[in-house]
């Protein structure tokens, strides 16, 4: 494992594991973050189910001990209000009045079947010493082990309740003790107790459960983890104190986690019910904990999943972000393998070192080209071309001079970068090192084919070279010549630099003397070029076979179909018109012809653009003309007007910054209202305001949300609409009065209405 982590370290620096631990932390604190917020949630919502789950159990306990009790005492009144029970304590021969007794053990036996949870009753007349069980009949008080319960229900300190007896609780049973005779007025004379089985009338609980029962009085009356009248511990106290529910009533319930008496949490449920009574439900904290243990399991697998996964995609994001970082760092040393920075742990400062290094020679190179200042010699080559110099013992002595051969034959080629204006890959300033690097292609691809020449950079983006050939040179050898080396190095130039050149071929002239003839040609078959050849080497020679009088006529309709197209802002429209124009006037073969046509259709659009908005300020920021002017192809003339001209159209014609198409459609509509009866055409209304009828109803369209047939048509018949109600004039004359024939006002009024004008005037009027 060491191993592997020393090899990776090798591979990789200190900033390589920079990269990785950051996008692992951005991967994984959201991961964290949104996992800790979804566990809280969850486990909150889980918490709050187990609450009403606890109160839904607690609910049922409560209906069903409630019940049961209720029913006790409920038959406990009733026994007690028993005439023969009442009777009992008022007959002096009761004792041995077996018929009245007998009637008190039948109504003791009837209310017993009834009631599945008790187990006996008991009746106590203590000033005639009878005690009547419903299990054991008459007896003697002193005779029985239940005398003692009897003893102990008639010092009960209520009238009646629940409690724990001392022979009940040796049975599991809870008694309810009701004092006897009811309307006693000092001290009662007897008890009626009723022995209640535990585990029937109370609901059996799970281990650790626990279940406590209070009367109004907060009296406990039953606690589930022990048996008898136990008393409350201190923080059980606390507990009964702090309940919202004890003793109300409402049936409501409150829950709340709190230490238990065995020390451990535990979440008590507590509701009360109508009659007082309040029940306490008591379930282990720790057993609700293992409710959530599978979701905790789930929680954390899923957890070191995403953990896992984002570990894995910051290990390939960082690959593929180092990836460009190593390879430069490899591409810059390999620029000078003297030069080799101190390794540091840092790519990046070992980049830096490079570019700095890269910056000096830069400078160095600069100072170098700047300092080259043009020899003698090509400042005379440069005169040659431009025809400063003509033949003559002048012109000789001074080729001579400079060993350059007088009567050879020579051919020009200029070489011309292509849409140089796009590049961005150099800066500002570095003109001369793009001049620099095309003369050294240009020259060592001379001394490859074994070429005698001399190179001039004339001006930016143009390079050319003067092929001094053999006296007996022929006109095809040489342009074969020179067009084997125009397209060495226009494919060099693509290969090596990603420029598109193009190259220009004047013709073969005997002597140094005639070369401007030749520079000339050259020139003009690059500036007169109208389509790119595949090799884009244009010949003078095949310009003159290709010379030929053309009958043309300027393509006005696609012109006007441009200008459509763009109004409407139909941008994709607009380009496959001109696509068709630039097809049309291609057909002349001539540059000059040519671009007059596109300054022409630059004109229109012009005009156009003054007649909608009323001035094309943006427009004029640029100079458009001499814009094209500097544009040498019908490629890059297409390109200029769908990548410049055409966008500014659109952006110009849907600037909402002037405000007169506003304005204009303020002007239209009021000239409406005020000549309602006249003919409002569109072209009339356009008129006025001196826009184009298409951008008149776009103005319409976005400001009123109609167009402008829409809207005369709304004004007539509102017009019409009002003459009909106010005044007696024929319907014949309203129609005249806002610009209809009768039978147009009808067939407006039945689409717009739904009836006819007449019936309009019936019905409103």
């Amino acid at each position: 494992m060491n191993g592997w982590i020393k090899k990776l370290s090798e591979k990789r620096s200190r900033y390589y594991f920079r990269l990785f631990w950051l996008g692992f932390l951005c991967i994984c604190f959201p991961i964290l973050v949104g996992g800790l917020v979804f566990y809280y949630s969850t486990t909150t919502r889980l918490l709050e189910q187990q609450k009403l789950d606890s109160e839904t159990k607690l609910l049922l306990m409560m209906n069903q001990t409630e019940r049961e009790m209720q029913q006790i005492e409920k038959g406990s009144l009733e026994i007690s209000v028993d005439a023969s029970v009442n009777h009992s304590f008022l007959n002096p021969d009761f004792k041995t009045d077996l018929a009245e007794q007998s009637s008190i053990l039948k109504t003791l036996t009837l209310f017993k079947v009834a009631q599945n949870s008790i187990l006996d009753i008991l009746y106590y007349n203590q000033p005639m010493g009878t005690l009547i069980s419903h299990e054991r009949g008459s007896m003697l008080p002193g005779d029985l082990e239940t005398s003692v319960d009897a003893g102990k229900a008639l010092v009960y300190p209520d009238e009646e309740g629940w409690t724990f007896l001392p022979q009940g609780v040796a049975k599991g049973l809870i008694s309810y003790v009701r004092k006897l005779p009811v309307m006693h007025t000092d001290q009662a004379s007897g008890v009626l107790i009723i022995h209640a089985d535990m585990q029937i009338l109370f609901p059996q609980l799970p281990r650790y459960h626990q279940l406590f029962i209070f009367d109004r009085q907060k009296n406990l009356i039953y606690r589930s983890d022990s048996v008898g009248m136990d008393g409350l511990t201190g923080k059980e106290k606390a507990l009964l104190r702090g309940s919202p529910v004890a003793g109300t009533g409402n049936g409501a319930f409150h829950s709340i986690i709190s230490n238990g008496p065995d020390g451990h949490d535990y979440l008590y449920t507590m509701g009360s019910t109508k009659t007082g009574r309040m029940f306490i439900l008591g379930i282990p904290e720790a057993e609700m904990l293992q409710q959530l243990d599978g979701f905790q399991w789930w929680f954390a697998g899923t957890v070191l999943i995403f953990l896992a996964v984002g570990l894995v995609l910051s290990y390939i994001g960082s690959k593929y972000a180092y990836n460009p970082i190593a390879e430069l760092r490899n591409r810059v040393a390999c620029l000078n393998q003297s030069y080799q920075p101190a390794e540091t742990e840092d790519e990046i400062d070992y980049i830096n070192a490079c570019i700095a290094y890269l910056n000096q020679e830069k400078e160095k190179l600069d100072a170098y080209i700047k300092g080259k200042e043009p020899t003698l010699r090509e400042g005379l080559l440069q005169k040659l071309l431009d025809g400063q110099m003509t033949g003559g013992s002048q012109t000789r002595q001074a080729c001579e001079e400079y060993r350059i051969a007088y009567d050879s034959c020579y051919i020009v080629v200029i070489i011309y970068i292509e849409k140089l204006y796009k590049e961005n890959r150099f800066q500002s300033g570095e003109d001369h090192l793009i001049a620099f690097a095309v003369q050294n292609v240009m020259e060592e691809l001379l001394q490859n084919q074994l070429l005698t020449g001399y190179i001039l950079g004339i001006e930016q983006g143009k390079n050319t070279v003067l092929l001094s050939l053999a006296d007996d040179s022929k006109e095809e050898e040489a342009a074969a010549i020179a067009k084997k080396y125009a397209v060495a190095v226009i494919q060099s130039l693509q290969q090596y630099m990603k420029f598109t050149a193009s190259a220009g071929i004047g013709g073969l002239y005997a002597s140094i003397a005639n070369v401007s003839a030749s520079y000339q040609e050259a020139e003009s078959v690059l500036l007169n070029r109208l389509e790119n050849k595949a090799d884009h080497v244009y010949e003078w020679k095949e310009m003159k076979e290709t010379k030929q009088e053309v009958f043309f006529m300027y393509p006005f309709e696609l012109e006007h179909e441009i200008i459509r197209c763009l109004e409407f802002d139909d941008l994709q429209e607009a380009e496959l018109q001109f696509a068709k124009f630039t097809e049309a006037v291609m057909a002349l073969h001539a540059y000059q012809a040519v671009t007059q046509c596109y300054l022409l259709l630059l004109s229109s659009l012009i005009q156009s653009l003054e007649r909608h908005r009323g001035g094309t300020g943006e427009l004029y920021k640029t100079n458009l003309f001499d814009s094209l002017k500097e544009r040498q192809t019908s490629e890059e003339i297409q390109e200029w007007f769908i990548e410049i001209l055409f966008p500014m159209y659109h952006n110009v014609i849907l600037s909402d910054k002037n405000p007169m198409g506003k304005v204009a459609v303020q002007h239209i509509c009021r000239y409406i209202k005020e000549h309602i009866s006249e003919d409002l055409s569109l072209v009339h209304s356009s008129e006025l305001v001196g826009m184009s009828t298409a951008h008149i109803s776009r103005l319409f369209k976005k400001e009123l949300g109609v167009n402008y047939i829409e809207y005369l048509t709304t004004c007539k018949l509102e017009e019409a609409k009002r003459l009909l109600v106010e005044t007696e004039d024929q319907v014949s004359e309203i129609a005249k009065k806002v610009g209809y024939t009768d039978r147009s006002l009808n067939r407006v009024f039945r689409a717009k209405l739904d009836m006819p004008p007449l019936q309009y005037r019936t019905k409103f009027r």
